[in-house]
């Protein structure tokens, strides 16, 4: 076998395993999420050194990379208020289903999309009519995955609502019209909210997005099921495809 043959036989043994890495890293990004460490998510598996990383989170808006190790934190205290795992009575679950998963050609990048159907009951919320809440949660996790020299990361992360409606509710039944997400006007607004001395919590968050909804979808009366974010195909380098 002759040495070019070697090396494409090393290179696709090396994508097959980065392919495993990949899909451990989502995995763990699920079961830390169910146990409020999300602080350990922005920390140990977000490329968060990286000028360019950034994560989305339904109509929240765009988090560059340090907002995103902000939003990771105001998380990680939402779920646990500082106690190391998670206030007595709240669960939150986001299985991940139906992958695609593309490595690149030179195994720096990769791409993948998920489906993913999840549940969040809570005993105590405070935003609840009756003081607790039971929901349905469904979307889409689109990321893109950067090599660095600690492993894989979580370069781009994407997680796009489909819907979410209590156990007893009909989501039919409850359509309203589609929510266009955080747009760079209301980004402003908050800004200069923000600059005169006032506590602005854009979506209960402490933290102002860095840009607005790139892609927002929800279940709506006014909705088209969505395309977007479309699954990844194979490619050589990064440059020859699209960002989530």
């Amino acid at each position: 076998m002759s040495d070019t043959s070697l090396q494409s036989v090393q290179l696709l043994l090396e994508r097959q395993q980065s392919y495993i890495d990949i899909m451990n890293l989502m995995g763990r990004y699920q079961y830390l999420h169910t146990g409020g460490q999300m602080k350990m998510i922005g920390r140990e598996l977000f490329a968060w050194d990286q000028p360019d990383a950034r994560c989305e989170y339904g109509p929240l808006g765009v988090f560059g990379p340090e907002k995103s190790l902000a939003f990771f934190d105001a998380m990680s205290e939402i779920f646990t208020g500082g106690q190391g795992h998670c206030h007595p009575g709240l669960l939150e679950i986001h299985q991940i289903t139906t992958p695609v998963l593309e490595v690149a050609g030179d195994n720096q990048t990769a791409k993948g999309l998920w489906m993913s159907t999840g549940a969040i009951l809570m005993l105590h919320d405070a935003g609840a009519e009756e003081g607790r809440s039971f929901t349905w949660d469904t979307g889409k996790y689109a990321v893109d995955f950067l090599r660095t020299e600690q492993g894989w990361k979580i370069w781009h992360l994407h997680v796009c609502d489909m819907w979410r409606t209590s156990f007893d509710e009909d989501p039919v039944a409850q359509a309203a019209a589609l929510d266009p997400g955080t747009t760079q006007e209301m980004i402003d607004s908050w800004n200069a909210r923000a600059a005169a001395g006032e506590e602005v919590r854009p979506h209960g968050m402490p933290i102002i997005p860095d840009g607005p909804t790139t892609f927002h979808y929800t279940y709506a009366a006014d909705s088209i099921a969505p395309q977007e974010p479309r699954p990844p195909v194979p490619y050589q380098t990064f440059a020859e495809t699209f960002s989530y």
